[in-house]
């Protein structure tokens, strides 16, 4: 299977409340395309939601180092950073987010 496979693969398994299940296929994703953005951030979100935030924050500080314009990193990275009550940082992510 392609990234993009997997990635859809994992976001069905979230939308049906099978997180665990969708955090395995994302890290499978993440470990067989390490390179690939998607995958990643959708397992930093899969990680937000079930309270991983600190192995959340781990998954996409790499993602952001290496194409600080992807607009969906930024977004799930001020949602975990507030919920790391850092609201100054999350509120930073927010607004690159958004620019």
């Amino acid at each position: 299977m392609n990234p993009e496979a997997w990635y859809w693969l994992a976001l069905g398994k979230l939308s049906l409340g099978e997180a665990a299940t969708a955090r395995e296929i994302a890290e499978a994703a993440m470990a067989r395309f390490p390179g690939d953005a998607r995958s990643c951030i959708l397992a930093g979100e899969i990680l937000l939601d079930l309270g991983d935030f600190g192995q959340a924050k781990a998954i996409i500080e790499p993602v952001l180092e290496r194409d600080p314009s992807q607009w969906a990193a930024w977004s799930n990275y001020s949602a975990i950073l507030y919920s790391l009550q850092d609201y100054h940082g999350a509120k930073r992510a927010a607004l690159k987010a958004w620019s």
